[in-house]
């Protein structure tokens, strides 16, 4: 039993895959909490689905891909609020047009730009091909968003929670909302490349529904989310090694998995 559970991590790739499935879980996770307790989840679909014309256009332009996706990210982002001030549409709607937008945008470029980059890659990532030094980036990255968040957390709180008592005690919410927004647009740019466009989404949304359910404690909402995600991304390595199955596709079965246990919880324990 112990050689099942350690033998994963004698390979120096699935060492990296592993820190590297931690660094996106945990740093997602607190930032789900936040989208969650908001209802801006769709946002984390819209910018993970928004970079792929970014990439296309960077590469063109003989760019760093990360460039022109963060470039695209803002860009969707900007939009979104654009049309949330000027159309009348509900959030909802914009976020739906804006994210299928780009995404068209970047499916007709990646057909007409000659490029490296592999459609399934970006959708799906590659957890098991992270170079140590696309790691190290990510992670630090990962490491200073969490950082911020750290020093901002009450401020984040009350904006989040309460935007008109924020505002009455002097925070300005507009500006803390636009911080989130970077700090989630960097978040989804260092992190698709290993899990893709499409399951990223799900590691912004699953762990902190799961830890909604769980708790209506906001502090302690955040440190199941992050629990959970860690034990997610174990067993995602594991179960990937000893299957030969997609390890960032585990990691997020296992996190719907989790979901389904805390509904159930929650469910049983309104009885």
């Amino acid at each position: 039993m112990f050689e099942f559970l350690i033998e994963p991590f004698t390979y120096d790739f699935m060492q990296i895959a592993f820190f590297m499935a931690l660094g996106i879980s945990v740093v997602c996770a607190v930032l789900s909490c936040f989208l969650v307790l908001k209802s801006y989840s769709l946002l984390g679909d819209a910018m993970s689905h928004s970079v792929m014309p970014g990439m296309i256009v960077a590469y063109a332009l003989g760019l760093p891909l990360g460039v022109g996706a963060f470039f695209s990210s803002i860009g969707c982002l900007w939009l979104i609020e654009f049309l949330k001030e000027r159309s009348g549409l509900k959030s909802d709607a914009i976020i739906g047009i804006c994210f299928t937008s780009f995404f068209a945008l970047g499916l007709f470029l990646y057909s007409k730009v000659d490029s490296p980059l592999h459609i399934n890659e970006i959708l799906f990532g590659n957890l098991l091909g992270v170079t140590k030094e696309s790691m190290q980036i990510s992670l630090t990255i990962f490491a200073f968003v969490l950082g911020v968040i750290f020093l901002l957390f009450r401020r984040f709180y009350a904006v989040f929670f309460d935007e008109i008592n924020a505002y009455i005690v002097g925070l300005n919410p507009k500006k803390y909302y636009y911080l989130m927004l970077l700090i989630l647009s960097f978040v989804v740019v260092f992190g698709f490349s290993s899990v893709g466009v499409i399951l990223v989404v799900a590691m912004l949304i699953l762990p902190g529904a799961s830890a909604f359910l769980l708790t209506s404690r906001f502090w302690l909402m955040q440190i199941y989310a992050v629990l959970l995600s860690i034990f997610s991304s174990f067993v995602g390595i594991l179960a990937s090694f000893h299957s030969d199955a997609s390890t960032q596709a585990i990691i997020v079965i296992t996190q719907a998995f989790v979901f389904v246990l805390s509904l159930l919880y929650s469910k049983f324990k309104a009885l």
